[in-house]
C-alpha cells in the first residue's frame, strides 16, 4: 500500500553548529512525527566527514537497521552518493577514488538496511556533447557497472533520476528510456523527481506518461518553475491534482518519497514542522488514488 515517506536528511545537522544528528535519532524523530516509511539519504557520503564515511560505517548502518526494526519503521528507498556535477573530473584522482569507494560502500549499507530501491544520478561523460548518447551510456556503465553488479547480487533496484540541465545527459525522457534499456539485463528503472520535471518539461504529466512501466522511485517536492526550490507540496506551482494520478497511470506502485528542504531549520522547530508535513501530504495520497 502506497504511503508517504520522508528522508533521514530531515534530521541531518543542527542549525549553526553543524553538529551531526545520529542516524538512529533521525529515524526515531521521523517515526515520532508521523513517518514509518523512510528514505535513507546517503548523499552526505560524497563529502569527506559525511554520514557513514568513517571507519565505523558498518556499525552505524547495523545500528540504524536494528533501531528501525525495533520501532517499526522501514527503509523504502535511498539516494546513492552522487558525483558533484555528474561529470567525473580526471584531474581529481584522489577524490575519484574516494567516490568509487563510497559508491560501493553505499550498496553494502543499502543491503544492511534492507533498502529495495536506490536512486542514481545519470552521469555525463567528460568532454562529450549531450547528443552523444552512446558515449554517455558507456560512461555510465564504467562508472556504475561495479555498483550495479553488487546491487543485483543484493536484489536492489537502481533507479536513474530525471535531471534538469538540458546541457547534460539524463534530462530528457529519451535519455531515461535509453539508459534503462541499456541496462535491461539488470533490475533498473527511473526515479521521477517532480521538482525537476516541473523545471524541465512544459507538461510533466506528458513526460511521466512516457515513463510508463519504468518508474520505480520518486522524489516529491514543489517549486515555482524557476529554481529547484524543494518546497513542500502545495507551496509551489505544481498541479498535484494532475501529477499524482499521472504517476499512478504510469504504473508507479511505490511510496511517495518527499525530498523537501528542512535540514537548515532550527532544531526546536523540526519536530513540529515534520508533524505538519506528515499531515499536509496525506492529501497527496488522496490525489494519487483519485481520478481527478
Amino acid at each position: 500500500m502506497t504511503a508517504i515517506a520522508n528522508m533521514t536528511s530531515y534530521y541531518a545537522t543542527r542549525r549553526l553548529t553543524g553538529e551531526r544528528i545520529p542516524l538512529t535519532e533521525s529515524i526515531n524523530r521521523l517515526k515520532a512525527n508521523g513517518f514509518t516509511h523512510i528514505d535513507l539519504n546517503l548523499c552526505g557520503m560524497a563529502r569527506e566527514g559525511g554520514i557513514l564515511t568513517g571507519d565505523d560505517w558498518r556499525e552505524t548502518a547495523i545500528a540504524a537497521r536494528e533501531e528501525a526494526d525495533r520501532i517499526g519503521v522501514r527503509f523504502v528507498q535511498s539516494h546513492t552518493p552522487f558525483y558533484p556535477g555528474r561529470v567525473v573530473d580526471p584531474a581529481k584522482p584522489e577524490y575519484n577514488a574516494f567516490m568509487a569507494e563510497m559508491t560501493m560502500r553505499s550498496a553494502e549499507i543499502n543491503h544492511i538496511c534492507g533498502v529495495p530501491v536506490t536512486v542514481l544520478h545519470p552521469m555525463h561523460t567528460y568532454g562529450c556533447s549531450r547528443e552523444n548518447t552512446e558515449a554517455h551510456l558507456e560512461g555510465n556503465r564504467q562508472y556504475y557497472g561495479p555498483l550495479m553488479d553488487k546491487l543485483g547480487e543484493y536484489g536492489i533496484c537502481a533507479a536513474f533520476e530525471n535531471m534538469i540541465s538540458p546541457a547534460n545527459f539524463g534530462a530528457t525522457t529519451t535519455d531515461l528510456i535509453a539508459i534503462t534499456d541499456y541496462f535491461a539485463d539488470r533490475d533498473v528503472g527511473v526515479c521521477w523527481d517532480t521538482g525537476h520535471g516541473q523545471l524541465r518539461h512544459p507538461d510533466q504529466c506528458w513526460a511521466i506518461a512516457q515513463m510508463k512501466g519504468r518508474i520505480r522511485g520518486v522524489h516529491i517536492h514543489d517549486n515555482w518553475g524557476k529554481t529547484d526550490d524543494h518546497l513542500l507540496p502545495f507551496l509551489g506551482m505544481i498541479e498535484w491534482e494532475r501529477v499524482m494520478p499521472a504517476l499512478r497511470e504510469a504504473g508507479y506502485q511505490g511510496d511517495l518519497v518527499l525530498e523537501v528542504k528542512h535540514a537548515s531549520m532550527d532544531d526546536s522547530l523540526k519536530d513540529a514542522s515534520t508533524a505538519w508535513t506528515a499531515k499536509v501530504t496525506t492529501r497527496l495520497l488522496e490525489l494519487f488514488h483519485s481520478d481527478i
